[in-house]
């Protein structure tokens, strides 16, 4: 379950992909979106992909006593139930109804637990936990995280024998990625994510504008949206800085033109204060694309030094430099991040650990078991 709305960003793209892994590895599995009637769901675009799920997505609800008793009775069905996100009012609701139908409950938090999220609006989660159920969700599910650095900072009440690190993937191109032999000139840097705060893209602003002032040709694209006040704060600092020629503000892409911004770009750039996995870098990752990004970044811990730099803590210009120590060796890095991508963020791979995660379930285990001798067979 979860909201698949596009204005969640990768959490619900990460579950709608984790969804398609999972049905392509042989498990069956229906994804249900519980959102508001009219919000724009990824399901628009997803639809029309080959390996669409034969059990395809269906809205749920939990918003009358007709539609939470039709979630009630399909829950006492199902072999496991898989939930994305925590702090929403109808986690707890079907957490319960689970308990009760004694169905093995997994939990993906995205990042909400991370020590960075739990300290924004404090109050109002402290009150979700003690009052709208957040205890009983730690006490009766099973955790499955992006990174060990997530893991390691759940809270407490949650025990650390009951979490999982299954990472996360990324979509192969359907294009070629082998990327030019030498950068562009202007050199392209590249951001892409939700604008918001924690993401510090006028810190990569500000490392643009100390490159060009060391004459080093380069221009900026920024993909995506969100917070229309802090975009306009980018649009000050980039006007303030004098970079307006060279800056573009693309606006939110989809899957196509998203994987044309990957492979035409030179360097990823993510200087994030908070990424539980960092889902954009994986997504660079697999385009080939060399990335400079904060030691926040959870997918990124295993990054080697030939493949991108990690920041401990990121300014204008040590992000200026590590752009510059990337391109001086920009074939090679493109070559050491693609062997890197191969083996941290194929979607066969990450199957794999979801698999393994959910065998904890022996309703899944049999299933997984039965599986494997069709494929002896």
């Amino acid at each position: 379950m979860n909201t698949l709305a596009r204005s969640d960003g990768g959490p619900a793209r990460h579950a709608l992909e984790v969804n398609f892994a999972l049905n392509s590895a042989g498990l069956k599995v229906q994804l249900v979106s519980i959102t508001a009637p009219g919000t724009d769901s990824l399901l628009t675009e997803m639809s029309t992909r080959p390996d669409f799920p034969a059990m395809p997505p269906r809205a749920g609800a939990f918003g009358s006593l007709r539609t939470a008793l039709r979630e009630a009775r399909a829950i006492a069905k199902y072999d496991v139930l898989i939930l994305h996100g925590y702090y929403l009012w109808w986690i707890p609701v079907a957490v319960l109804v689970a308990t009760f139908y004694r169905t093995p409950i997994f939990v993906m938090p995205h990042g909400s637990l991370t020590t960075f999220d739990r300290g924004r609006s404090r109050l109002k989660k402290r009150l979700f936990w003690l009052i709208g159920g957040g205890w009983l969700v730690d006490i009766h599910a099973r955790f499955l995280v992006a990174s060990t650095l997530e893991k390691f900072e759940l809270p407490r009440s949650i025990k650390r024998a009951r979490v999982t690190v299954v990472g996360a993937g990324a979509q192969t191109p359907d294009i070629e990625v082998g990327g030019a032999p030498e950068p562009h000139s202007p050199v392209r840097l590249l951001t892409l994510s939700r604008l918001a705060p924690k993401k510090r893209i006028d810190l990569v602003l500000a490392a643009l504008h100390v490159l060009r002032e060391s004459g080093r040709a380069a221009t900026l694209t920024i993909a995506g949206s969100g917070d229309r006040g802090y975009e306009m704060h980018l649009r000050r600092i980039t006007s303030d800085l004098g970079l307006d020629e060279h800056v573009a503000f693309a606006g939110s892409v989809g899957t196509a033109e998203k994987s044309i911004l990957l492979t035409e770009a030179d360097v990823f750039v993510l200087p994030s204060d908070d990424e539980n996995f960092g889902l954009a870098f994986a997504e660079a990752s697999v385009h080939a694309l060399p990335a400079v990004v904060s030691t926040r970044v959870g997918a990124a811990t295993a990054l080697p030094p030939e493949a991108g730099v990690r920041l401990e803590a990121p300014t204008a210009q040590s992000i200026a430099l590590a752009v510059e120590s990337i391109l001086a060796n920009h074939s090679a890095a493109r070559a050491a991040t693609r062997r890197f991508a191969v083996e941290e963020f194929s979607w066969d791979s990450v199957a794999s650990r979801w698999l393994d995660a959910l065998a904890n379930s022996s309703r899944v285990r049999s299933r997984r078991t039965s599986l494997e001798a069709r494929k002896e067979t």
